[in-house]
């Protein structure tokens, strides 16, 4: 069976601080258990481009990575 590749997925400060930002919004504006889903989301979908990289987007100031 055939593996399928796997990538590194880098968290930049910049998303990290902007990903408290929204935890925040949603504890402050949602129920418990709502914003626990939707920052568990959230995650799962930083965590999906490990495998799948092109349903993310470039970010303009990250392309000099490559």
């Amino acid at each position: 069976m055939e593996r399928k590749p796997s990538y590194t997925v880098d968290i930049s400060p910049e998303a990290e601080d902007y990903y408290y930002e929204v935890l925040e919004y949603f504890y402050k504006h949602h129920s418990e258990s709502s914003a626990d889903r939707k920052s568990q989301d959230l995650l799962s979908k930083a965590i999906a481009l490990e495998s799948n990289p092109l349903i993310g987007r470039i970010e303009e100031n990250l392309k000099f990575l490559d």
